[in-house]
């Protein structure tokens, strides 16, 4: 099905491309309409190596792919739209070679391709998009495999396929200055997958942690969930005020409500993140531990240096009542603290603060960089009750460079992403603890290219 999906989309390219000589064939209204059809895409390579310290094993991969969509005219509001990704592996070291101290293989490297057959990495697709919607007025509905943008559910496009999801979304603006947005999630497309699933099929596919007692967390298959809802209603003003307010309730495991506060003063911004989760009814013991309750503050003050800089200072709290809960399988938190690599996922009792620095040119090529740098202080490994994974303390220093040149239109773009990692747990030597998960240099590099 996705490779014909895929001769599809390849047959419309060249209808849309050249498809000026339809024009002679007058009255021909189906030929008309055909060459209205949008349609695009991208090529990309990641090449991605972490180094792990010491004697530790290291990883290398490079994959090569991209995407192509296509959306029809509208009619009477009704579009459909669909769109379909290819990845192959081009080179790598045995990624499936166990580091003979911690007997982990490679982590991030693996994320590039198919991570629940990953022996299989050249020749992978996806059908990552499939839908019918409707627009009226700033009003839109969406119904299939799409792609959400919320603080929980969201593409977190730093692989070669990203988060997707089939359902419903409903967005509108209703009063002045007010919006909603709805959604339903059935069904999933989990970063690094082909496949798409059931959400009680997916959760716990990428990782499930510890039980409070330190077993291994076996929950997937098991939760029984059959979807996810989310609601939305936000409100801005003239003078730079905004305020969201999320709620996502996830059947028989948690409700989340997410709320954000932003003020632009100018040269000042200023941003508060309060979230509260509570158990849902019916919840599954396998997922849910304790009382299933958090509560967790996230904080900014960014002050803007000229056109072109930025500097921020930025801190979250989660506190000690119980650990931040959410899939990993369906997005990925967007905290004020959040980096690339790091997550606060599965933590409870844990402070981060960051200082992030952007700086952007002004002249004819498009160059921007971004340091950011982020200190985890978490509670012990060992700490199952808050900490779900045994992660350590640990600083993480990020630095990114991204470069578009004026010859390309923006059709080009280079991304240059350095990570380092360092445990700042005293006393902490097991390997399980350390390869893959801290003491660490990583180098991502990425070129897109977009027609």
């Amino acid at each position: 099905m996705l490779r014909t999906a895929a001769h599809i989309i390849l047959l419309a390219i060249p209808a849309i491309t050249f498809g000026h000589g339809a024009d002679s064939v007058s009255g021909n209204r189906f030929s008309q309409h055909f060459r209205n059809w949008e349609a695009g895409g991208y090529v990309r390579s990641f090449t991605m190596a972490t180094f792990n310290e010491g004697s530790y094993r290291d990883f290398v991969s490079s994959a090569f792919g991209g995407g192509l969509n296509c959306v029809t005219p509208s009619w009477k509001g009704f579009r459909l739209g669909g769109e379909v990704l290819a990845v192959t592996e081009l080179f790598s070291n045995d990624l499936l070679e166990k580091d003979p101290a911690s007997g982990f293989n490679s982590k991030w490297e693996m994320e590039l391709y198919n991570i629940e057959k990953p022996s299989e990495r050249n020749g992978l697709f996806r059908l990552s998009k499939a839908y019918i919607e409707y627009r009226k007025k700033g009003a839109l509905m969406r119904f299939g495999r799409q792609t959400f943008q919320t603080p929980l559910l969201n593409p977190r496009d730093g692989r070669m396929m990203p988060f997707q999801h089939g359902g419903m979304y409903f967005r509108s603006p209703i009063f002045r200055r007010f919006q909603t947005e709805l959604g339903i999630v059935r069904s999933v497309s989990v970063r690094s997958t082909t496949s798409w699933y059931d959400l009680n099929d997916a959760i716990g596919m990428v990782s499930s942690g510890k039980t409070e007692s330190g077993t291994n967390a076996v929950y997937r298959y098991r939760t029984g969930t059959e979807g996810l809802a989310f609601a939305k209603l936000s409100w801005e003003n003239e003078k730079g005020m905004s305020v969201e307010i999320w709620d996502f309730y996830l059947d028989k495991l948690n409700n989340t409500v997410w709320a954000e506060v932003e003020k632009d003063l100018g040269k000042l911004e200023f941003g508060v993140q309060v979230v509260a989760q509570s158990p849902a009814l019916n919840t599954s013991a396998d997922y849910i531990q304790g009382s299933g309750r958090s509560y967790t503050g996230s904080f900014r003050v960014l002050r803007k240096l000229g056109k072109n800089r930025e500097l921020s200072l930025n801190a979250t709290r989660v506190s000690k009542a119980g650990k931040f809960l959410f899939p990993r399988e369906l997005g990925r938190e967007s905290f004020y603290t959040s980096l690339p690599r790091c997550r606060m996922e599965g933590l409870g009792g844990t402070s981060a603060y960051s200082v992030q620095y952007t700086w952007h040119n002004s002249g004819k090529d498009n160059f921007s960089q971004d340091i950011q740098c982020a200190v985890y202080d978490v509670p012990q490994p060992y700490d199952f009750a808050l900490n779900k994974y045994e992660v350590t303390d640990y600083l993480n220093l990020n630095i990114r460079n991204t470069f578009s040149p004026s010859f390309a239109d923006e059709r080009l773009e280079f991304d240059l992403l350095y990570v380092y990692r360092h445990n700042l747990s005293k006393g902490v030597s097991d390997p399980r603890l350390i390869v893959n998960k801290t003491n660490f240099n990583q180098i991502n590099f990425v070129i897109n290219a977009f027609f």
